[in-house]
């Protein structure tokens, strides 16, 4: 079983607005979406963590997220081992 990580920075002041866009475009999909607790230079990171029968939804939230999007988006797919 594996797993999709895709992780980026969204500036602070646009969280309300990006948020909204990916609880949209995720719909009733099981994809989380977690941030650290931290904001550096006014942005914060989040996670997207897909199921492996999920990941081709992926470039669709992608798209949803691109306008809030800072810097480039870090994907990697991690296998169960335990």
């Amino acid at each position: 079983m594996s797993r999709l990580y895709v992780y980026y920075h969204v500036a602070a002041a646009d969280a309300e607005a990006a948020l909204a866009a990916f609880v949209a475009a995720r719909g009733d999909a099981a994809i989380e979406l977690l941030r650290r607790p931290e904001i550096t230079d006014g942005l914060m990171t989040w996670m997207e963590v897909y199921p492996a029968e999920l990941a081709p939804a992926e470039p669709r939230l992608c798209g949803a997220l691109r306008p809030w999007i800072r810097g480039e988006r870090h994907i990697e797919r991690f296998e169960l081992l335990a």
